[in-house]
């Protein structure tokens, strides 16, 4: 779990990547996957909504995630997200939200 403004408007948003460590968790639980579903949350001032349904396709599928890495992998100004997953190739996703917000670059 990570707070990042995904959207460049000032706010800490919130993304969450998660799975039980079990990979037989399947067959004892109903309440908890191995393989969950990446989780996005918009920071509205005064609380967090779930908008996973409207951030992309791949909130719709599931991974057994170990951890992420929140940077500017592409150096557009937006914020990226890396998903480390347990067993699985790690899923990069690159950020196309925030165009028309502003941010500032520094070249050390």
């Amino acid at each position: 779990m990570k707070f990042f403004d995904y959207d460049n408007d000032g706010n800490p948003d919130l993304f969450l990547a998660n799975g039980h460590p079990d990979d037989m968790i399947d067959s004892v639980s109903t309440q908890v996957k191995y393989k969950e579903p990446l989780l996005l949350f918009h920071n509205e001032g005064n609380r967090l909504r779930n908008i996973s349904d409207q951030a992309g396709p791949v909130f719709a599928k599931s991974f057994p995630a170990r951890g992420l890495a929140i940077g500017d992998f592409n150096n557009d100004g937006r914020l990226d997200v890396l998903v480390a997953n347990n067993g699985e190739a790690p899923v990069l996703l690159k950020n196309n939200a925030g165009r028309d917000h502003h941010w500032l670059g520094l070249r050390l």
